[in-house]
């Protein structure tokens, strides 16, 4: 299984949430990632039961280890 995002994926990433390559876990995570960076405070109980649904309490914490990496 390939990991990560193709070049051409990439250059679509501020499409995120329309554009038909990204499926339902990067479209996710990427929504995540992006509040997370705005206002983490700001993630409320319905983003985590939809996270939940999509990934597992490692995946999570990985996601926002990511962004937390980025963000500093």
């Amino acid at each position: 299984m390939q990991q990560g995002m193709t070049d051409e994926l990439y250059q679509h990433v501020h499409r995120y949430h329309d554009h038909p390559d990204f499926t339902p876990r990067e479209r996710l995570a990427a929504e995540f990632a992006e509040q997370f960076a705005i206002d983490h405070t700001g993630i409320d109980d319905a983003m985590w039961d939809r996270l939940h649904e999509l990934f597992s309490d490692t995946e999570i914490v990985e996601i926002q280890r990511h962004v937390e990496g980025i963000r500093h």
